[in-house]
């Protein structure tokens, strides 16, 4: 009818108004095909539409569609999700023979700073390094050592030698040119329990020569597969800061890349295998090779596939039935939500997710398949029926 006023035609998206009783409100009347966003004070659990946790981090809510009818509206609060973020063991070993000598100085200048930048992503961190703590001459191996000294903060005192603390262990053995590798492996008893099993290995060896006649980076490998208690369930990076005569095109004696005996193949080896830092040790300003070590240690924290569930608030709880993954397209914005299988061994060639306890839930984790998917995010959607595969 011409100049009708209609008021019980919608109006589209609608804004929810921020009020004292949130039972007040009739979710029906403001429920509409499209996104409802709001602010409240406070939404209790319990039936149908009825928000369970928040995430965002503004303070607010984005409550969707969860493709149900009029006659049963669900209303899922949405959460952005944050990657499980590991914690990260770092082990320097570092060749103290008398040729490194600067190379000492600038570990000995720099790696507070390093662990500071780490520290500064919200890592949690512990530092072992393998070296000597005093200048010495070993008589039987007829070798010279030169002390390694780290001041504080990560040294748990001042003054030399430095002094192990909550984060920082220092395995005090000297390791000459070419047994780094086997000081790593002949010492893990007094390492190992500074290790913890949920946490990201990092190994960082220095060196200006190769591994010589000592253990190589087979015999190391081996060490990994075989060490218990904890060992390294979470994998290892290993990372090279060595001569690289030969490696690069070009590189030769008394160029900038090549200052030492022999390059460092056997270290370069495990570091092309395990996606680690390679780096020249014949750098005069070490700024480059600080930066691509804590990209490295930084992103390797970060698992692509596992999301935490976010905090709670107003001591409302997850339920493990009432939780959805959603994978949002960033070229049209276009949203998938994916189906929950029990769990990783159900995950086949399907693009889904399970929980990595669904009795006491902590992490979505994406299977494989889904994992892989490009061009898109992850949102967490919490209030509505869980979509899931069929029972196989």
């Amino acid at each position: 009818m011409n100049g009708c006023q209609c008021e019980d035609e919608p109006a589209g998206p609608t804004v929810v108004p921020e009020v004292e009783d949130q039972e007040s409100i009739d979710w029906n009347n403001f429920y509409d095909s499209g996104t409802l966003t709001a602010n409240p004070p406070s939404l209790d659990a319990g039936g149908p539409g009825d928000a369970v946790a928040s995430g965002r981090p503004d303070g607010g809510v984005t409550l969707m569609d969860a493709g149900v009818t009029d006659d049963d509206v669900c209303v899922a609060l949405s959460a952005t999700a944050n990657n499980v973020v590991l914690p990260v063991d770092i082990i320097w070993v570092i060749d103290s023979s008398p040729s490194m000598d600067d190379s000492i100085l600038i570990i000995e200048q720099e790696l507070n700073l390093f662990v500071a930048e780490i520290s500064e992503s919200n890592l949690d961190y512990r530092v072992v390094l393998v070296g000597a703590d005093d200048d010495y001459y070993d008589p039987a191996a007829q070798k010279q050592y030169l002390g390694i000294c780290i001041p504080e903060p990560l040294s748990g005192a001042a003054g030399c030698p430095d002094t192990d603390s909550e984060s920082y262990r220092h395995i005090r053995q000297g390791v000459h040119s070419h047994d780094a590798l086997s000081k790593l492996i002949n010492n893990y008893e007094d390492y190992k329990d500074f290790l913890r099993p949920d946490a990201i290995t990092h190994f960082i060896a220095v060196s200006d020569d190769d591994t010589g006649g000592y253990s190589d980076d087979e015999d190391f490998e081996s060490f990994i597969a075989t060490a218990t208690a904890p060992g390294f369930p979470q994998g290892f990076v290993f990372h090279s800061i060595v001569d690289l005569i030969g490696y690069i095109e070009g590189c030769f004696w008394d160029d900038s890349c090549s200052c030492g005996e022999n390059r460092g193949q056997e270290y370069i080896n495990m570091s092309e295998d395990t996606g680690g830092v390679i780096q020249s040790i014949c750098q005069e300003d070490w700024t480059e090779v600080f930066d691509a070590l804590q990209e490295n240690v930084v992103q390797g924290a970060l698992l692509p596939c596992e999301y935490l569930l976010p905090e709670l608030e107003n001591n409302l709880q997850i339920e493990a039935d009432e939780t959805n993954v959603v994978l949002i397209s960033t070229e049209d914005g276009s949203r998938t939500t994916l189906p929950n299988v029990q769990n990783g061994s159900q995950c086949g060639d399907n693009e889904a997710w399970y929980f990595d306890n669904a009795n006491h839930p902590t992490r979505a984790i994406l299977c494989e398949a889904a994992c892989g998917l490009i061009n898109t995010t992850i949102e967490l959607e919490f209030g509505c029926e869980t979509v899931k595969y069929p029972q196989q």
